[in-house]
């Protein structure tokens, strides 16, 4: 009886445990969604260095600039990350450059994803939400490190606006096309 009891005991915490995993993976999931794009969306990045004021955004909304930038044990050029917000892709960014665009009010979800061929690299998402005020920048930094074909990092990081402004000096603005 008593191992009997100590075997139910053993099912009912791995029951759950199992139970609790699922619904880790399917709030997960449901929180990719949220920030990314549809998956099947690739992009093709140029860059263009301009000397062109960055216009200004539509009256009441923010202004969302991400910058790129890549390890120094990146071996195979510079990887193209994709960007989205709310469920949408807003476009990508390859190695060191920037995109920027615009926002309504309130909180957002965002999405930073390593787009390659490789399997393992293409499931590399970093998330983050930001609450955006009318007529505020917000900057963000993506990192990115390769291992190799099945690792490597992603992360998608506040930034200071005194960097930003040095990194819009610097960095060409990447100008990116959806294809599926």
């Amino acid at each position: 009886m008593r191992k009997m009891l100590v075997l139910s005991a053993c099912l009912l915490v791995a029951s759950c445990a199992a139970a609790q995993s699922v619904r880790t993976k399917a709030k997960a999931l449901q929180e990719v969604r949220a920030a990314c794009g549809d998956y099947r969306v690739n992009f093709h990045v140029e860059e263009r260095y301009t000397s062109d004021v960055v216009p200004p955004g539509q009256k009441d909304e923010a202004r969302i600039y991400v910058f790129g930038m890549y390890g120094a044990g990146q071996q195979f050029g510079n990887p193209t990350i994709r960007l989205g917000m709310d469920g949408h892709w807003m476009g990508a960014i390859r190695g060191a450059s920037y995109l920027f665009f615009s926002a309504e009010p309130g909180e957002h979800h965002l999405c930073a994803q390593w787009q390659s061929r490789f399997k393992g690299l293409k499931y590399l998402i970093w998330l983050t939400s930001v609450n955006v005020q009318a007529d505020q920048a917000y900057y963000f930094l993506v990192t990115s490190i390769w291992y190799s074909s099945n690792s490597g990092l992603v992360q998608l990081n506040p930034l200071g606006s005194d960097e930003a402004q040095l990194l819009l000096a610097e960095y060409p603005q990447a100008l990116s096309t959806a294809h599926k």
